[in-house]
């Protein structure tokens, strides 16, 4: 039972780390070699096998390789490990990142410890963020928008609402106002002596809080509606969301940010020790040693199988004569036994 079991498993391991050959283009030697160090990732983090190989397919599928898609995928495991999110989820928050603003600028493990922390400040479920931040990215990277003020101006926004998509929204609007100035805008802007230009010099300079506090007070010194520089709904409640009561919050929420390096790996440490988490580990190896001994007996599981259809296969072609021959020796050979055991209690019986 416990090969059977354990060639299932494999099974299913091979399967999702044959997708990576088949479907994104590495290589089986390569593949094979990442086989290895997923069941070494599994057996550290508690992660089933299939789950991880899962995970680096799509973490591969975003254009990830080599060691930086192996770190990535045992940032993304701690981070599952912690209940930060699942494992697709994470692996679409530390790929985003990376391929908006290069893997020189930030790693797998600064961009999850960023969401993280942006998870801890905010008011929404992980998996709803993880699903349209990347969405965001790329414009929010062009304009200079860091990671880290990105999801601090969602998490803060989330703390009235509760709704992580609708923040994203919301931060995709602020973000078209201060990339695409309309002539209405611009006189907006002339009236406080500044142009799109200089806005978005300020944004790259002194980041988003700042560029965005500057905007509301120059406009209400000068009684100038702030519908007349976002005048798109969304917009508008993106900046309101965030400022004026918001303000001292979304200050906190920022500077968390910048202390957020270490989030997932001081987690894991602390999860680590717990006796939950070695039993589960403990588990997680009983699991990965059947399934190494399960693909070990693949190859005699399929010998039998084989062995079965080609005897089933040749039954089928006899005719119905000989079929009802097999079938009647088939039927009295079952039976010879308790024959047998009969006779000889009668044996008994009479001597």
């Amino acid at each position: 039972m416990i090969g059977v079991a354990g060639a299932k498993m494999a099974i299913d391991f091979e399967k999702n780390m044959t997708k990576i050959n088949t479907l994104v283009g590495i290589s089986g030697k390569e593949v094979n070699a990442m086989g290895k160090e997923v069941m070494k990732l599994s057996g550290a983090t508690a992660q089933a096998p299939e789950e991880l190989a899962n995970g680096l397919f799509f973490l591969t599928s975003a254009g990830l390789r080599g060691a930086n898609a192996m770190s990535t995928l045992e940032s993304v495991s701690k981070g599952v490990s912690i209940g930060l999110g699942e494992q697709t989820d994470l692996a679409k928050v530390a790929a985003a990142a990376q391929n908006a603003y290069g893997k020189e600028t930030i790693s797998a493990g600064e961009a999850l410890d960023v969401f993280g922390i942006a998870v801890q400040q905010g008011m929404f479920e992980a998996s709803d963020l993880a699903e349209v931040l990347g969405t965001q990215l790329g414009l929010s990277s062009s304009l200079g928008i860091s990671f880290q003020e990105t999801n601090a101006f969602i998490a803060t926004y989330t703390k009235t609402t509760g709704d992580a998509k609708a923040a994203s929204t919301s931060f995709g609007g602020v973000m078209m106002a201060l990339a695409k100035t309309t002539p209405q805008m611009g006189r907006a802007l002339e009236q406080i002596g500044m142009t799109g230009d200089s806005v978005r010099q300020m944004l790259g300079d002194q980041g988003l809080k700042a560029t965005l506090e500057h905007l509301k007070e120059s406009f209400e010194e000068n009684n100038i509606p702030l519908t007349q520089f976002f005048s798109k709904s969304q917009a508008l409640k993106g900046v309101l969301g965030v400022l004026g009561n918001q303000t001292e919050t979304y200050g906190e929420v920022l500077e968390a940010m910048g202390d957020s390096a270490g989030f997932v790996d001081k987690g894991f440490q602390t999860l680590s020790k717990t006796a939950g988490f070695q039993m589960q580990k403990a588990f997680t190896n009983l699991k990965n040693a059947a399934t190494q001994l399960g693909a070990t007996l693949m190859p005699v599981f399929t010998a039998i199988v084989n062995g079965a259809v080609k005897l089933g296969e040749a039954f089928t072609s006899l005719d119905s004569g000989t079929k009802k021959l097999l079938v009647g020796a088939a039927a009295l050979f079952a039976f010879s036994g308790p024959l047998m055991t009969v006779a000889g209690g009668l044996v008994s019986a009479i001597g």
